[in-house]
Order: structure tokens, then sequence, then C-alpha cells
């Protein structure tokens, strides 16, 4: 009974909704172009490594 009064209420469900084959699509062609800094339409190695070395906290350093 306490689903019934959540969804009555009208507010949002806990868990976000599976996104379409649309979004997924954008999702990915804007992360594409985000990794694609020189628009060749490929992705270098340095490219990619520059891109998630700026999103990683630790800097992308390992100890071995």
């Amino acid at each position: 009974s306490a689903a019934l009064i959540i969804l009555a209420n009208g507010s949002t469900p806990a868990f976000p909704r599976t996104p379409t084959r649309e979004q997924v699509q954008q999702s990915r062609e804007r992360r594409f172009q985000e990794l694609d800094k020189n628009r060749d339409g490929q992705v270098s190695l340095a490219e990619y490594l520059a891109f998630f070395k700026a999103d990683s906290p630790r800097g992308g350093n390992f100890k071995i």
C-alpha cells in the first residue's frame, strides 16, 4: 500500500528508468565527440588517455 501512496502523490519512482536506444546512441555519440579532440573521426590512444586522465582523481598513477 505504501507504493500506491507514493505513486498516487505523483512523485517519481526511486529507481531511474532505463534509457531508450536513442538516448544510449546520443550518449555514445557525445562521448565519442568529447574523446575525438581533433575531429578526425578517430580516437587516438593519446586522446583516449588524455580524456580519462583528466577524469581520474588519481591522475592515472599506478604503483607496482
